[in-house]
């Protein structure tokens, strides 16, 4: 489980809500699972995403869409979240900073890759869920290749 820095207003219900959130929603996503995937998201057109490869999506029906493609024909995914730090904002909006690494294998190509991710959860309902409202996701870029040393 992670362990997270939350700062902000003391004991709002996102300081341990928080892990279980961040690891199930982790754990969704590198398994692709689409019907789970869906209920950490806001259902609703105000959602926004930003992906690392660019792509942008506005509403639940366009994400889930890009997410079903994206996820078409990969055979492994493994997304790691980092220095993951929560900052409580109001009693209803939270923001989650953390760095990633992830590993996707389609068919024989892999992809590798480092990057930073924002997301803002929200909490519509006093008693509901938090949701994400907007999550981005960069891609940093790709380091040098080493010298081999020979000459």
């Amino acid at each position: 489980m992670y362990r997270v820095p939350v700062r902000g207003l003391g004991s709002s219900p996102f300081h341990s809500s928080w892990p279980c959130q961040a690891t199930a929603w982790v754990r969704a996503f590198n398994n692709r699972q689409l019907d789970s995937l869906a209920t950490y998201y806001l259902q609703t057109p105000e959602l926004t995403v930003a992906w690392s490869g660019g792509q942008r999506t506005s509403g639940w029906e366009e994400e889930s869409a890009a997410q079903r493609e994206a996820f078409r024909g990969l055979s492994t995914l493994n997304l790691v979240a980092q220095d993951v730090r929560v900052e409580v904002l109001a009693p209803n909006v939270a923001l989650a900073m953390f760095r990633h690494s992830t590993d996707e294998i389609r068919g024989t190509d892999r992809d590798l890759f480092s990057g930073h991710g924002t997301m803002i959860w929200i909490r519509p309902d006093p008693r509901g869920r938090w949701v994400i409202r907007a999550l981005q996701m960069s891609r940093s870029p790709s380091a040098p290749a080493a010298p081999s040393g020979r000459r």
